[in-house]
């Protein structure tokens, strides 16, 4: 493996070998490629063929009919799952009826993902000069299909059916994963698309009614309704179910209104705030983000806690706090 190494600044020698890296919207990486300072997670430079020699030898290695550099026993230990499916530098799973190890990597503007069977001597290595990983598990996938990889991936077949778009445009919206992470929902006028925040949009399409799927990324999703008005999203990836509810977008003129200090005894109060497009609590010992339902009805995110906004006359005068517990209190605006 002449051609793998650890370090932060390359050999100037091997420079003009290096391939360019693309952000997700296609935009060529500032300098071509990173520079890490650390020298372990992400500082391994190496190609598709060293790795490939890396995945081989390991195999072999697996059955004891080559250690140039690990002892079979050794090998086994890196192998063998230490915490759920993590051993040690790999992750092993079955996949259909072989057990596979496996890891991927990423780095702006880079991907990477290797597979390696411990019996057949199959094995699949994908480097992509781009930070959407998406990509190279469908090539992955292409590979085993192309090379007759028994069950290591069975495509699905699902029908789409046609809405409208008033139909589709129900679905637009922010679900909260957490505190600082979304699933948005979009109609762009074409289609609807998905996406956490901070990562690229998808394709969703309908297979049914509230059922949508994606098709470059795995992913479903659930809509559910109260009253016939969408307020909840079941969002399944990576075999994981997440229920997310549905928050609505205010604007800073209307966070504005809930402003102020809501008391509910003469010692005794809590302050709301505005914070950044979000609606703060504080109290004596805690301060947490609030997020919409309605206008008027605030949830605490991973809490059964509720928040109703009282008007008078137009005006904010009061809030209703149900606790985790059920219990009701009630804060005067001062």
């Amino acid at each position: 493996m002449n051609n793998t190494f650890f370090t932060d600044i390359p050999p100037s020698n091997l420079k003009e070998k290096f391939a360019t890296g693309y952000y997700e919207d296609g935009k060529e990486l500032e300098g071509k490629y990173s520079i890490l300072t650390q020298q372990a997670g992400g500082a391994a430079w190496s190609t598709p063929s060293e790795l490939c020699k890396y995945i081989i030898e390991m195999q072999l290695s697996l059955k004891g009919k080559s250690n140039k550099v690990l002892s079979q026993e050794t090998t086994q230990k890196m192998l063998t799952p230490k915490i759920g499916n993590a051993g040690l530098g790999f992750f092993v799973d079955s996949i259909g009826a072989e057990k596979y190890f496996s890891h991927s990597g990423g780095r702006r503007g880079f991907t990477s993902l290797f597979y390696g069977s411990f019996e057949s001597g199959k094995g699949v290595v994908v480097f992509v000069n781009q930070s959407n990983a998406t990509i190279q598990n469908e090539i992955a996938k292409s590979v085993a299909m192309a090379y007759g990889w028994k069950d290591f991936y069975k495509p699905k077949t699902k029908s789409i059916i046609p809405m409208s778009e008033k139909e589709l445009e129900e679905y637009e919206g922010e679900y909260l994963i957490g505190p600082e992470w979304s699933v948005f929902v979009d109609y762009d006028g074409t289609g609807l698309y998905a996406a956490v925040s901070g990562q690229s949009w998808y394709n969703i399409f309908p297979e049914a009614k509230d059922k949508f799927f994606g098709q470059v990324k795995e992913v479903e999703l659930e809509f559910v309704r109260t009253n016939h008005a969408v307020n909840k999203l079941i969002y399944k990836v990576d075999g994981q179910s997440h229920e997310l509810k549905k928050t609505i977008a205010l604007s800073d003129d209307e966070l504005l209104e809930y402003m102020g200090e809501y008391m509910i005894s003469d010692t005794s109060s809590i302050f709301i705030r505005k914070h950044a497009n979000r609606i703060e609590v504080r109290t004596k010992e805690y301060t947490f983000d609030i997020f919409p339902e309605t206008k008027t009805h605030f949830f605490l995110y991973g809490t059964k806690a509720t928040i109703d906004f009282v008007r008078t006359n137009n005006t904010f005068t009061k809030i209703i706090y149900k606790d985790d517990g059920g219990q009701i209190h009630e804060f005067k605006k001062k």
